[in-house]
């Protein structure tokens, strides 16, 4: 019984350790491309694959703290917002104007407003406040 449950509790451990490593590993992928990319001009470019794995990394760490741990699923939703919003309506959108969705476009809404005329600046910091904005509120969530 001791052994089952010693076992268990290292188990547990290195899942933990495990994933605060997967964790900080992301975040430390995520601010090294925020350092060469984060205002234009960009430096560095992530394209669909490295956004998309990274995506799913954080979603995959969200679902697991939902499941293991118990964490409130707005939470996870919340952190994810400002993603899922933008490609819903940009991927609804191009679906509705019977436009090609496996081909480049300028229909994100950060894209939208570079081409509506605001400085690259102001539309980083703005994404990047609603971004703020959103990981904060998971924390009430």
């Amino acid at each position: 019984m001791c052994w089952g449950a010693s076992l268990a509790s290292s188990i547990e451990w290195w899942l933990t350790v495990t994933l605060a490593f997967i964790s900080l590993s992301i975040t430390a992928v995520a601010d090294t491309f925020l350092f060469f990319n984060g205002f234009h001009p960009a430096r560095l470019f992530w394209g669909d694959t490295g956004s998309n794995d990274a995506g799913c990394f954080v979603a995959g760490l969200g679902l697991n703290g939902l499941e293991q741990r118990g964490l409130a699923s707005g939470s996870t939703c919340a952190d994810l917002c400002p993603f899922i919003v933008d490609a819903s309506v940009t991927l609804t959108r191009r679906l509705l104007k019977r436009e090609k969705i496996r081909q480049a476009h300028r229909s994100h809404f950060y894209q939208r407003l570079v081409l509506a005329g605001w400085e690259h600046r102001k539309t980083a910091y703005v994404e990047y406040g609603l971004m703020s904005i959103c990981g904060l509120g998971s924390l009430i969530v």
